[in-house]
């Protein structure tokens, strides 16, 4: 799989991929909402005077996507 850059393809919305941020050291999941914001699966804190939790991500500092791979077979 290949990176896909957000200025030449985004996923469907609510699509979980691996995403990756600006300012990142490493990939993670996210998905974009139905009002085109990157949601996260880990929470982020902001602090501009107060601090906060949130999962939005800036839209500006996202710069690729990818697909999930397949799951793996698991024998039970």
């Amino acid at each position: 799989m290949k990176w896909i850059s957000v200025n030449d393809e985004l996923p469907a919305a609510g699509d979980e991929v691996l995403v990756w941020e600006k300012w990142s050291k490493t990939p993670f999941v996210g998905w974009l909402n139905p009002h085109s914001q990157w949601i996260a699966d880990k929470d982020f804190v902001e602090c501009d005077g107060d601090c906060v939790i949130v999962s939005a991500i800036q839209q500006e500092l996202v710069t690729h996507w990818m697909p999930l791979p397949t799951a793996p077979e698991v024998e039970e």
